[in-house]
């Protein structure tokens, strides 16, 4: 029988010097980060924060693809919000997606809770706040105007003026979206307009928000590499960066 894990040993045993000498040289290839970097010395111990995480998976179970995802809030008195969601999708294309945008969808319904029963001063976010906004909704340029002018008419207003409870108030529409349009395109279209009403909704109860991506693209300083790249390498934790041999600090 073919070792999977044994052939990746093998393969990584051979390439093991081409291998460090490549990240060697991306290494050696970062910009000096120092100059950018302001150390963090104090602030104000009077600010409440709370802050997000969450996690998501998927499993396939008889042909289906079981969906947990499971939500936490939690504040620097160590209180806890936690919510959960358990849903049974078909496998369709853009499944990734999708579970993607329910996660989110999950993770600020959670934030208005927290921000509600625990009034932090600043909740802190995993990912771009502007990220998930300017993200297109899938399906959007797929879907003729009819179905989604149908769509905003009849469900829009019951998604917007529903709770926030930690559930997709698309899905009660699962059935009636499949049955008059005969594709799942449409129920995954509108799981994406929940999502941005469900920012919308977040940000009508705070606008104290830092969000903060670790796989951001954006490369306004150094250009040649995402900026958080070169910081997450370069830097000690939050506070002090690795000294540069030209201006080092005690």
């Amino acid at each position: 029988m073919f070792n999977v894990l044994g052939a990746l040993y093998e393969a990584a045993e051979l390439r093991r010097n081409e291998l460090r000498a490549y990240l060697d040289s991306k290494l050696d290839a970062l910009p000096d980060a120092y100059e950018y970097w302001f150390c963090h010395e104090g602030g104000d111990d009077s600010l409440s924060t709370a802050a997000l995480a969450a996690a998501s998976g998927v499993s396939e179970l008889s042909g289906l693809r079981l969906t947990a995802i499971n939500t936490e809030v939690i504040s620097d008195s160590d209180e806890i919000i936690e919510g959960s969601l358990l849903d049974v999708l078909k496998p369709h294309a853009g499944l990734k997606d999708r579970v993607r945008n329910l996660k989110a969808i999950c993770e600020f319904r959670n934030s208005i809770n927290a921000v509600n029963e625990l009034k932090p001063d600043l909740l802190l976010m995993n990912g771009s706040l502007m990220g998930t906004v300017l993200r297109p909704v899938k399906y959007d340029g797929i879907l003729g105007t009819d179905v989604k002018t149908w769509i905003r008419k009849n469900c829009l207003k019951k998604i917007t003026n529903s709770t926030d409870e930690l559930s997709i108030h698309s899905r009660s529409f699962d059935g009636i979206l499949r049955d008059t349009f005969r594709s799942y395109k449409p129920v995954v279209y509108l799981e994406g307009i929940e999502g941005l009403i469900s920012i919308w909704k977040l940000l009508r109860k705070t606008k104290d928000i830092i969000a903060v991506s670790r796989r951001s693209t954006m490369s306004d300083i150094f250009e040649d590499m995402p900026d958080i790249t070169v910081f997450n390498d370069l830097t000690q934790g939050w506070a002090i960066p690795y000294p540069s041999t030209e201006n080092s600090q005690t």
